[in-house]
């Protein structure tokens, strides 16, 4: 059977009307600890689980985050209604989600804040 399977407006696959893209990152050295603290604060955040009232990003079905390899390796996995841009426009006006990532993605080489 096939699927209709279309490239989306941003990174990652258009499946019908729902979009999906994973991204990797390593860790910096000695940062696993703090990084889990601030994973298990996002977690806990009202709102941030799908199906939670007031989930500030709306067009989003889930967000998964998994540290890997002792904890050198981070993995941002999700899925979302609609195109890229839409999500994009959901995630920076999220306000203290917005803020909460950032405070994960610093963990990470290479981030330098969100733009």
């Amino acid at each position: 059977m096939a699927t209709s399977e279309a490239r989306s407006s941003g990174p990652g696959v258009m499946v019908g009307p729902t979009s999906e893209f994973s991204l990797f990152f390593r860790v910096k050295p000695g940062a696993g600890e703090s990084l889990r603290e601030a994973l298990n604060d996002l977690q806990q955040t009202e709102g941030y689980r799908p199906g939670d009232y007031g989930m500030a990003i709306k067009t989003i079905h889930e967000a998964r985050f998994v540290l890997f390899d002792d904890d050198t390796r981070l993995a941002f996995i999700t899925s979302f209604d609609g195109p890229w841009d839409a999500y994009m426009e959901d995630f920076f006006n999220s306000g203290p989600t917005l803020a909460l990532f950032d405070l994960i993605f610093r963990h990470t080489e290479g981030y330098s804040g969100l733009p």
